[in-house]
């Protein structure tokens, strides 16, 4: 599944696999860009503000960065738009997307994988921006 995209590690690895890679890179970038905006990435950072951001939600996260136009508009609807999904797919019982036969879907699947990629891609955007 994730050849499709061609940006995986491993070959053969499973939907699921992918999807917590492609978060896990959204959310490790974000937090990173976070880190940057408060100046945490300094030696003589503040442990106040590394506890704020390390308890702060993701989308919250996101929105500050919006704000202080760290984030364009179309990189904020990317990541948007494939929380929301990874957020249905792992909140709701596995045994309801099997049900409705979702994880069988290979257009679901890719439909996703595609939201995924994008938000990859803008969240290392963000990043390359914020680091420049």
């Amino acid at each position: 599944m994730p050849e499709i995209l061609g940006l995986f590690p491993k070959k053969g690895t499973s939907f699921l696999q992918a999807i917590l890679f492609y978060w896990g890179s959204v959310e490790v970038s974000i937090d990173y860009a976070m880190a940057i905006a408060f100046e945490l990435h300094t030696v003589s950072n503040n442990e106040l503000q590394t506890e704020f951001l390390n308890q702060t939600e993701f989308h919250r996260k996101l929105d500050f960065l919006k704000r202080r136009n760290f984030v364009t508009p179309d990189e904020f609807k990317a990541i948007r738009a494939f929380s929301e999904e990874r957020n249905k797919l792992v909140h709701k019982p596995v045994y309801d997307l099997f049900i409705h036969g979702q994880l069988k879907d290979k257009k679901f699947k890719k439909q996703i994988l595609e939201k995924a990629l994008k938000a990859y891609q803008a969240s290392h955007n963000i990043e390359d921006r914020i680091t420049a």
